[in-house]
């Protein structure tokens, strides 16, 4: 059965949560089946570790979880599930909050699928690892906010949302990442014609 035909028996994302709120834990585990990739893949692209992007992942469910009173059907459920993961990542920044505990068991061997959204870009092992290398050296919002429109996909706006800046601040960010990650694609294409 396709996602779509399930996506439509099962429910939207907002309706689901409603259901949740109604105490129906099963809407929950739709939620996390849906969403528990794009959370973890975009949690590994920003912190570059397998464990604490799958605590993170944990921890973002957890929060929403306890705050699921918080969610109100006009919203949208992306925006809402994704600024957890931004506010967790802004207190671990600030220092306001400790790296999540080990999740004792958990799978730790980079799945959920989290190298194929960035490897996409690539044409080569040697291109890929210069791209991620590239991401994991920008600076922490650029990292967030590329790592969210690539492998979350989220729009401009909602990337505005969840991070509480402007369009315009996101548009930004995202050019900055774009050009060093164009660059290296560049660079790798130069190194790769020398070689021939």
């Amino acid at each position: 059965m396709s996602d779509k035909v399930d996506h439509h028996r099962e429910g939207t994302n907002e309706a689901l949560v409603v259901k949740y709120q109604r105490g129906d834990r099963t809407a929950l585990s739709i939620l996390v089946r849906r969403h528990a990739r794009a959370i973890y893949s975009t949690a590994f692209y920003i912190v570059g570790d397998v464990d604490l992007a799958s605590r993170l992942t944990l921890e973002v469910f957890r929060s929403a979880m306890e705050q699921a009173g918080s969610f109100h059907i006009e919203m949208q459920f992306r925006t809402w599930i994704f600024g957890f993961l931004h506010k967790r990542m802004m207190a671990l920044l600030d220092g306001s909050a400790e790296l999540p505990r080990s999740t004792d068991g958990a799978n730790t061997s980079g799945e959920p699928g989290s190298s194929n959204a960035i490897s996409r870009l690539g044409r080569s092992q040697l291109l890929n690892r210069r791209v991620t290398d590239c991401v994991s050296a920008l600076p922490l919002q650029a990292r967030e906010a590329i790592s969210l429109k690539l492998v979350g996909q989220l729009t401009i706006p909602e990337l505005a949302t969840v991070t509480q800046s402007s369009d315009d601040t996101v548009r930004d960010l995202l050019r900055q990442a774009l050009e060093r990650i164009r660059d290296a694609i560049s660079d790798t294409e130069d190194y790769a014609r020398a070689l021939r």
